[in-house]
């Protein structure tokens, strides 16, 4: 639910038909990335993401706080299952990367 309120439902959406789209069009995984990445940099919760780390302090922020600055952005979220899917994404299309050991999320190189 928290996802068809910020552009992207899981397994389907945007996302989903970017996925399907790319089997038949892209064959190498670099290719694969850039198409994705274009759909996923279309979608509301990446543009927010990265306006959110844009403005943090050093251009990151601690998983927590991402939590709770999507909790007031999205009311009843589930946000521990969001946020893992938005890191999961955007480190796939290198859009956010993610430091398991620091807890802390930057924007991806591709997000220039």
């Amino acid at each position: 639910r928290a996802f068809q309120r910020v552009g992207c439902v899981y397994g389907g959406g945007l996302a989903g038909r970017a996925l399907q789209s790319v089997d038949g069009v892209a064959r190498h995984v670099g290719d694969r990335k850039a198409i994705v990445r274009g759909q996923m940099r279309r979608l509301d919760l990446f543009q927010w993401a990265l306006r959110v780390l844009r403005a943090a302090p050093s251009n990151r922020i601690a998983l927590d706080e991402l939590e709770a600055a999507l909790g007031e952005r999205v009311p009843g979220h589930h946000g521990p299952d969001l946020v893992e899917t938005l890191i999961d994404w955007g480190r796939f299309t290198e859009l956010l990367s993610f430091d398991p050991a620091t807890g802390f999320l930057t924007a991806g190189a591709a997000a220039e």
